[in-house]
Order: structure tokens, then sequence, then C-alpha cells
């Protein structure tokens, strides 16, 4: 009779914290999704800007084209993701901008001076260092999410993260601006 309470008071338990971990287990593949953005990014910006002879800096990225791209990426991941709640969209779009004001603090010996498109050589050791420390910054903004984070929210943002939306569409679509400007930055 006992091992049957015993049993009975641990089966509850665990039902009151499974929906918990339904849900932080599901939003570990959003999170580590939202790690690998500073990586793409950076190959997405070689990808457009080196074959048009463009030569994308960090430093030029920070003063000239930062906010106005990423803040046009963020709207389209909003409105894919369905994050209609003003407080939702400021908080995601805030652990965004730390999560690539993080990576660029850590990472400024790696960057200094550095063309985004020279040789491998030259590059990796900054991209080793974004992708090092990404995963780091991330888990350090999960905490202001949490209370907007929900199951659909985390498949949603991970489901557009690993999109051809993003990285074929929205990306090219909005740094042609800084493409064909490149030359006169």
């Amino acid at each position: 009779m006992k091992f049957n309470s015993a049993v009975n008071i641990a089966t509850v338990a665990c039902l009151s914290v499974s929906p918990t971990l339904a849900l932080v287990t599901s939003c570990f593949d959003a999170l580590d999704s939202i790690s690998k953005i500073p990586g793409h990014f950076i190959q997405n910006v070689q990808l457009n800007a080196c074959p048009a002879g463009c030569a994308p800096n960090i430093d030029q990225w920070n003063s000239d084209v930062k906010d106005e791209i990423l803040n046009e990426l963020l709207e389209d991941g909003i409105q894919y993701t369905g994050i209609n709640d003003e407080p939702a969209q400021k908080a995601f779009v805030k652990s965004i901008d730390d999560l690539y004001n993080t990576v660029v603090s850590k990472c400024q010996k790696e960057s200094d001076g550095l063309n985004l498109c020279d040789d491998e050589d030259k590059v990796q050791p900054f991209l080793d260092c974004v992708n090092s420390n990404a995963k780091t910054a991330v888990l350090k903004g999960v905490p202001p999410l949490l209370p907007y984070i929900t199951n659909d929210r985390c498949q949603k943002v991970d489901e557009y993260l690993n999109s051809d939306q993003l990285w074929k569409d929205d990306f090219p679509e909005h740094f042609k601006s800084y493409v064909d400007q490149c030359h006169d930055i």
C-alpha cells in the first residue's frame, strides 16, 4: 500500500512537471538555431557581398547598415512566426540585438581590420570566435524571453531561422541595399 502511494505521488509530480519539460525540450532546437544566426549571417554576407566586390567589415556594418537590415529581418521574422504581442516582439528584438552586441564585443580582436571577403584563413578565426561565443550569449538572453516562450513560438522561430524564406528570400532582399551602396561607404 505504501509503495502504491509513493508511485501515485511520483506520477502526479511528474505530470505536473511534464508540460514544462515538453516546452523546454521543444525550445532547445530554437535556441540552437538562434545561436547559429551569427555564423549563418556572416556566411550569407559573404555569399551576397563578395561577388559584388564589396568589402564588408564589422566597423562598417556597425556604423552604416546594421540597424536598417537587422530591423527589417526581425520584422520579417516576427511576421513569419506570428509573434503579435508587442512586449514579446520587443523582448525578441532585444535578445537578437544583445546576441549581436555580445558576439561582436567578445570577438573584437579577431574582427579588427577584417574584411569578411578576405581569404578563408583570415576570416576563420573570427568565425570560430563567433560560433564559440554565440551559444553562451543566447543562453544568457533566455530569462527575459521566458514570459513569452510557448511551444508554438519555439517551433515557428526554429522553422524560420532554418528556412529558405529567411536565407534565400528575406536576407538577400534586405541586404541588397548594402550591396547597392557598398562601394560608396
